[in-house]
């Protein structure tokens, strides 16, 4: 993967069929859980092979890399919603970089949604629409959301797809400390909000 990953916006994804089909599998997903740091609630599924023979497609015409494979993909929602101990959880999506042994390729894909919410990537925004995706290097590329307060009823669908590349490729420790450098100077700018209320 590279530093300066080419992002591209991917129109009409998926066919309604195979979008339907993801939601009845999202009905029983295999593994459901929390990733409070950032405020999303994260479901494990099976995807249709075609969705997945798709994304594998879109993914090596874009990045001009052949043989990628699909090691991870999960469905989100973004949305207000109450925890446990009944505190409020709003999405909180900071500046990261994406924390693999090796380095991934990424295909952030909006499924359904009724609120607008850009993804940025090193600093350039992506706003999608329904049925659109956008790629990046999630290893390479600190990316994240601008801060936005969730109402009542708003919410985001979206699949998280990480690819990787032929061979054992290895991230570095010097990739992980430049990263990590890269990833506290966005913080930094980006602020901090009281999340959870």
């Amino acid at each position: 993967m590279r530093y300066e990953e080419n992002n591209t916006v991917i129109d009409n994804v998926l066919t309604q069929e195979e979008i339907d089909q993801i939601y009845e599998n999202i009905e029983s997903p295999y593994r459901e859980y929390v990733m409070e740091k950032y405020g999303q609630k994260v479901s494990d599924f099976w995807m249709p092979e075609s969705s997945l023979e798709k994304i594998i497609r879109y993914c090596e015409e874009i990045s001009g890399i052949s043989g990628l494979k699909l090691e991870a993909y999960q469905y989100s929602r973004y949305e207000k919603f109450v925890m446990e101990d009944g505190t409020t959880s709003y999405p909180n999506l900071t500046p990261h970089f994406d924390t693999f042994e090796e380095p991934r390729f990424t295909f952030d894909y909006q499924m359904a949604g009724n609120t607008s919410w850009p993804i940025v990537v090193e600093g350039k925004e992506f706003t999608l629409e329904n049925n659109q995706a956008v790629t990046f290097a999630g290893t390479h590329q600190i990316h994240w959301r601008p801060k936005k307060v969730f109402e009542e009823g708003e919410y985001i669908d979206m699949i998280f797809c990480h690819l990787s590349l032929p061979g054992n490729e290895k991230v570095s420790e010097e990739h992980t400390s430049l990263m990590q450098n890269k990833e506290k100077e966005a913080i930094e700018e980006f602020g901090e909000l009281p999340w959870r209320m």
